[in-house]
């Protein structure tokens, strides 16, 4: 009896479903399967053409065929045609099959999650500030807490990166001779960070740069050599080619500095301030000496103090008299008729 019971309600739950067979809404047959076939755990669907609308509180489930490949479509009763599978029956949604764009909606933040299976990335649209408005953020995977910005043709490259310890901003150029070029961007407990591996940095602008202190301690700005360097200069300030100070009428300084003093008690300042720690030092002879302050013009030095203090003022006036020298009142020049000694035109 029991068993009898329960045949007649499967029959009855079987009866109930509707599917879409030779391109008609049917109850499934309680006899013998014909189409659709119900198999254990799927449901098999012969191709058809698309079929007529259906009416406009209907739609029509049904699978058809595409250039050779089998796929799932929904039709609705204005007559347009869904790929429920779209990107080739793998699940993926290709640029192609979005015409106006994505949309997430919701009470909450809206989100976008990508994730592999493993790691997860997401992209908010957030109100958590509490202001009339919302910001978007990007959330990296804690894992590796990296985005990384590369070629199309690069993002499954190992590019041998290691885990960090806050959000990176990674930019890489795999091409040319240096392999793996790359600039970080991130900023840590205590300070933010513009980064470069192996390329030159450069900041351009067609315009003023400007970099701004702005807080009551620290040590202002520093610029740090952080490996030993073998050869050429540590900062060079220099002008490209051609591109030279033009002004007719006007004061002009390559390096102008004019702080603000307003000390008090013992405090005591250095406009400019040379402190080298010589642990050793060459002979000079490739250049004008070890010097403290070298100034020159034309690769001329005109004075200079070397590194033991000595002033060499090279190029200075000098005669047997402050007439022959040709020094004016205040003006340092060489007395060459009293052993060459350092005098002062009056």
């Amino acid at each position: 009896m029991k068993k009898a019971k329960f045949a007649a309600i499967s029959l009855i739950l079987l009866s109930a479903i509707l599917f879409i067979a030779g391109g008609q809404s049917q109850r499934l047959p309680v006899g013998p399967f014909t189409e659709p076939v119900l198999v254990w755990r799927y449901l098999e669907i012969n191709e058809i053409v698309k079929p007529a609308n259906p009416l406009a509180d209907k739609g029509r489930l049904y699978v058809k065929d595409s250039s050779g490949t089998t796929k799932l479509y929904f039709l609705d009763s204005s007559g347009i045609e869904t790929d429920l599978l779209a990107g080739g029956g793998g699940g993926l949604l290709n640029a192609s099959d979005i015409t106006n764009g994505i949309q997430v909606t919701g009470s909450g933040p809206g989100i976008i999650d990508l994730n592999d299976g493993t790691y997860e990335n997401t992209f908010h649209t957030s109100q958590a500030e509490g202001l009339s408005g919302a910001d978007y953020r990007i959330g990296l995977n804690e894992a590796l807490r990296r985005m990384v910005i590369c070629d199309s043709g690069d993002v499954g490259v190992d590019f041998g990166f290691a885990a960090e310890a806050c959000p990176t901003l990674t930019i890489v150029n795999p091409g040319g001779s240096l392999n793996y070029a790359y600039l970080e961007l991130y900023v840590d407990t205590s300070t933010s960070y513009i980064k470069g591996n192996t390329r030159d940095l450069s900041l351009i602008s067609d315009r003023t740069v400007t970099l701004q202190y702005g807080w009551n301690g620290g040590d202002g700005f520093i610029i740090e050599l952080t490996n030993d360097h073998a050869a050429g200069d540590a900062v060079t300030i220099q002008s490209q080619s051609g591109d030279e100070f033009t002004d007719s009428d006007g004061r002009q300084a390559w390096i102008y500095v004019e702080p603000k003093i307003n000390q008090s008690g013992t405090a005591a300042f250095d406009a400019v301030y040379v402190n080298p720690t010589l642990t050793a030092t060459g002979d000079g002879s490739t250049g004008d000496g070890n010097n403290l302050l070298n100034l020159s013009a034309a690769s001329a030095v005109k004075f200079r103090i070397d590194s033991t203090g000595g002033i060499f003022p090279v190029g200075m006036k000098s005669g047997v008299d402050q007439s022959d020298a040709g020094a004016a009142a205040g003006e340092l020049y060489v007395d060459t008729n009293d052993d060459n000694t350092i005098k002062i035109g009056v």
